[in-house]
């Protein structure tokens, strides 16, 4: 628990499908500091922290910039944009537990597909549509954490397996 899986900013090379634990994401500051009259730069990153009815100190909650972590859990897709363009991480992920993950380098990935003339000519179509998704999206609204995976809104009429 603890272990930083990535910061903001940080090329994301790896994409991930969380098997087992738990993780806290927070989006970058880029996001998190935004204020009516725009990007804040000088936002503040703290650690919540409460007592016990020991008088211990325990990590109840985390936020940064004022927003909380965002619970990363089974069957979560993390950085799916790795595989499909050049993109920097957006946010932090630290481990909350011990945990396991599928980690998916998008150097392996792209040089196991190059080789399958049909497969690669539907993932960069695919890739293309993603990348559209993202701009659609907005800079404000993109995550490493996207609530579904993206190829759901994609591909229409395709689920996730459970």
């Amino acid at each position: 628990a603890g272990d930083v899986l990535f910061t903001c900013n940080a090329q994301a090379l790896w994409a991930y499908v969380v098997v087992h634990g738990e993780f806290a994401y927070w989006p970058g500051l880029h996001q998190a500091a935004l204020t009516e009259e725009g990007f804040s730069p000088d936002a503040e990153v703290s650690d919540d922290e409460d007592e016990d009815d020991d008088g211990m100190e325990q990590r109840a909650s985390s936020t940064r910039a004022g927003v909380a972590a965002e619970i990363v859990t089974h069957g979560q897709w993390v950085s799916e944009g790795a595989l499909w363009a050049r993109l920097p991480h957006v946010g932090d992920l630290e481990a909350r537990s011990v945990c396991q993950l599928i980690e998916i380098s998008s150097e392996r990935f792209g040089g196991a597909v190059a080789s399958h003339v049909e497969l690669h000519s539907a993932l960069v179509d695919y890739a293309r549509a993603f990348v559209c998704r993202l701009n659609e999206l907005g800079e404000r609204n993109i995550t490493d954490v996207p609530p579904s995976a993206i190829w759901e809104e994609i591909l229409p009429g395709e689920k996730a397996p459970a």
